[in-house]
């Protein structure tokens, strides 16, 4: 949180699904951080709010699963060494979502 504090961002840190569920639902939120095996919950979590992006952490995760969560997440890093990573990551991940049709839907292309 402090490598993006730095550099301009506002992170805000949950502790745990249901606290990302209130969050997600009372703001809009840009960007979503979150481990890649949880990350399938923020779309739910999020329900009718705006979606936002998101930047999924994978640890020890395979080829195969990594190809996947490329497809599927605006970003995907492997378990980040420094901190610089993961605000190039952030940053890669809202443009991105910049660049998303307006529904709001990561395209399936």
């Amino acid at each position: 949180a402090e490598a993006l504090t730095k550099v301009g961002y506002r992170p805000t840190l949950v502790a745990d699904a249901a606290e990302m569920t209130r969050q997600l639902r009372q703001g809009h939120w840009d960007l979503v951080l979150v481990d890649l095996a949880d990350a399938a919950a923020v779309a739910t979590a999020a329900g009718s709010a705006p979606a936002p992006a998101v930047l999924t952490v994978a640890y020890d995760t395979s080829g195969s699963a990594m190809a996947q969560a490329r497809r599927s997440y605006d970003a995907v890093i492997k378990a980040p060494g420094r901190s610089r990573a993961v605000v190039d990551a952030v940053d890669d991940a809202l443009f991105a979502r910049a660049l998303r049709p307006s529904a709001g839907t990561k395209s399936s292309n």
